[in-house]
């Protein structure tokens, strides 16, 4: 099974890959450990990025999760099942701040409170310009592979997908 979970930052995403990976036994990727370099502070290289992203998708079953689409179509196109998580944005605002308190008072990266805090704004931005934001990305690059996707927009969604996938009968 290849299931691809996408949204913006602080929806879920890894919280519901994880939940997956331990119901279905099948490893989960976050496209964030291939992308940066050091976390939020230094990209890889399109060629060592490229290179781990295929080794991943080689694999017979996979969880990929991630907000980035414009380099990894390959996986969208190969996914039996593709979550979009397009959760409210002042969910996601107050997810976000949370999270970058307690990886500011427990130093987990070594970006500033500058970058963190503008890191913030853009996320919560995900659906605010629609042209100019990763829902229009997501939205436009779910268009095009013309797959079938599962929406989730609320914790309610989220169990109802959680319980049918446990049954093994939720695949898009």
């Amino acid at each position: 099974m290849k299931i691809y979970i996408i949204g913006a930052s602080g929806s879920g995403k890894t919280t519901l890959a994880k939940k997956i990976s331990k119901i279905l036994k099948i490893k989960y990727f976050d496209l964030d450990n291939i992308y940066w370099k050091i976390k939020f502070t230094t990209c890889n290289t399109e060629e060592h990025r490229n290179k781990e992203f295929n080794k991943i998708i080689k694999n017979k079953d996979w969880i990929i999760e991630g907000v980035y689409t414009k380099w990894n179509k390959k996986a969208l196109e190969k996914a039996d099942t593709i979550v979009w998580l397009n959760i409210n944005k002042y969910k996601i605002i107050f997810r976000l701040i949370k999270r970058e308190l307690k990886n500011i008072l427990f130093k987990k990266y070594k970006s500033n409170i500058k970058q963190r805090i503008n890191f913030i704004k853009n996320a919560s931005n995900y659906d605010f310009n629609k042209k100019m934001s990763y829902y229009y990305e997501h939205k436009h690059c779910l268009d095009k592979i013309k797959k079938k996707y599962i929406e989730i927009k609320n914790k309610k969604d989220e169990i109802i997908f959680i319980k049918k996938l446990k049954k093994k009968i939720y695949y898009a």
